[in-house]
């Protein structure tokens, strides 16, 4: 179970939510509160951090890493790749 953090203390940094309008209005329309979708910077990773209900949930960097999987355009899903067959055998 992902570790509740109080709003305000986030490891790395301050809250850089304004930056993503994109991410908060998805998860608003989704139907979470806006009081409980926050970013935050994370320079010990090189990312920024989404956090809902204070839990992380992702970074980012692309739709994929903070939007559900069933609300990704194909363009936004990751591309499939195949495996050698030699793996099968």
């Amino acid at each position: 179970m992902r570790e509740k953090i109080p709003s305000g203390k986030y490891p790395d940094g301050k809250d850089v939510t304004i930056l993503y309008p994109e991410i908060v209005k998805y998860w608003f329309e989704k139907g979470m509160p806006k009081k409980h979708i926050e970013v935050h910077s994370c320079p010990s990773v090189g990312e920024d951090c989404l956090y809902l209900y204070g839990r992380w949930f992702g970074y980012c960097r692309k739709p994929m890493e903070w939007k559900l999987w069933k609300d990704l355009t194909n363009e936004e899903k990751p591309p499939k790749t195949k495996i050698p067959e030699k793996y099968f055998k």
